[in-house]
């Protein structure tokens, strides 16, 4: 397994992360239990003790639930953004 790009707080402090003082965080999948989630660098905590996890089956899931999300909302925008993340995930296994 490899490090995780990106990482949840709820990954990070289980795994015994500490409480970043400054961050950018954002919407993404979480490296570590693939969850559509807030998320932002592992350096942000300390770099914690964790490894990738790639359930592909479980991420794609979650994208496209947001996905449906916000076609139910009527955010033609973000459908888009969605999009191009689906397919660029896809592209990327």
């Amino acid at each position: 397994m490899s490090y995780p790009n990106l990482i949840c707080s709820d990954c990070a402090m289980k795994a015994g992360g500490r409480r970043p003082g400054i961050a950018c965080f954002h919407m993404n999948i979480c490296g570590v239990c693939n969850e559509w989630t807030t998320v932002t660098q592992p350096r942000d905590y300390g770099y914690p003790a964790v490894s990738s996890k790639h359930d592909h089956p479980k991420i794609l899931s979650n994208m496209q639930k947001v996905k449906d999300l916000y076609i139910a909302e009527g955010k033609p925008f973000a459908v888009q953004v969605m999009d191009d993340l689906i397919s660029k995930y896809i592209h990327s296994m």
